[in-house]
This record gives C-alpha cells, structure tokens and sequence, in this order.
C-alpha cells in the first residue's frame, strides 16, 4: 500500500489518492483543522476539537504497512479532501477503520474510494475483521458502511441522543458490496 498512487477524477478535476507521508504534515493539519464541529463531532465524538503539529505527526504511523493512512489529495495543490485509517490491534487480525470527508466534498465518492482501498489493505493483511464506530446521527456513514456490507447486532436509528455504534465487516469470506 506505501508506494500505491492512484490517479482519478470526478469530471475533469483530478485526485490522487495515496498513503499520507509525514511530508504531508502540513497539508494534514490543514484538513483537519478546516474540519466544521459537526464533521469533528462524528468523526471523533468529543474526544478531540482540533489538532497541534505534534499530535498530527503522531498520526501518521512509521509502521504504514499495517496502519496506512490513506489520502485523496488534490492532484494540482496537494490539498487533502478526506482520509481512512485503518488500525489494527495488538494481534494483527482485527481493524478499526475511520474516514472524513471534508463536508464540500461529499457525496461525491470519495468515501468510497477510501473504503474500497482500505479494505483491499485490510484483506492484504489477512484481518478477519474490521470494526467502525459510529455517532448514531451520523446516517450517511451508517448508510455507506451497510452498503459495503458492514453488519450491527444493534438497531440502527437515528436519535438526538449522542450514541455510537458498532458495525462489522466479516473479512471471511471476502468482501463483497452489493
């Protein structure tokens, strides 16, 4: 996955997306801070409300291979617009996967294409299992990870209430999307 780039466009305007390189720093810290309180709000719940270089560096893992952090940039500028995480735990056969989209840029695929190549790692690996956690307002993640066929034991509804929840994609047998 390290030395992967991949080059696509939606229209005419190109992206690249590729593994996120500490040279990226910059560029990072840029997404993430742009990021409005609602999008920081369902992709981090309350955990965290922005970012210093420092933590950003920290986020981008030495050990790539097993935790890449993926990124579609702006093929012209470099300019992030979203990131996936995949991070496995202590046994190497589970995942947890994250994405953001910058809100401007949504529903447009880019999500998508983080899955799609996330996943792909995550088989690569051989991981039996990826997990994402999900804020219960956040519908059109919800929505998305069921489509590529990510599983909750859990009803899934929307509420006012801040909740998460848990959803699964069995890696055995493969991933299929319907």
């Amino acid at each position: 996955m390290s030395d992967t780039e991949t080059t696509f466009f939606i229209g005419t305007r190109p992206f690249v997306l590729r593994q996120l390189q500490i040279d990226d720093l910059a560029a990072y810290l840029t997404f993430f801070n742009s990021l409005d309180a609602q999008s920081m709000h369902c992709r981090f719940g309350y955990m965290i409300s922005a970012l210093t270089a420092d933590e950003a560096a920290l986020r981008i893992p030495p050990d790539a291979d097993s935790n890449p952090v993926i990124a579609i940039f702006d093929a012209h500028d470099s300019k992030i617009f979203a990131i996936g995480r995949l991070q496995t735990d202590k046994t190497k056969q589970t995942a947890e996967i994250a994405v953001v989209v910058t809100p401007t840029m949504r529903r447009q695929g880019l999500a998508t294409r983080l899955l799609d190549a996330l996943i792909a790692h995550a088989q690569q690996l051989g991981l039996s299992l990826i997990t994402a956690y999900i804020v219960t307002q956040n519908a059109p993640v919800i929505d998305l990870l069921t489509r590529f066929g990510f599983i909750t034991d859990e009803p899934i509804t929307s509420s006012e209430e801040d909740g998460e929840l848990k959803l699964s994609l069995n890696l055995n047998p493969a991933h299929q999307r319907e």
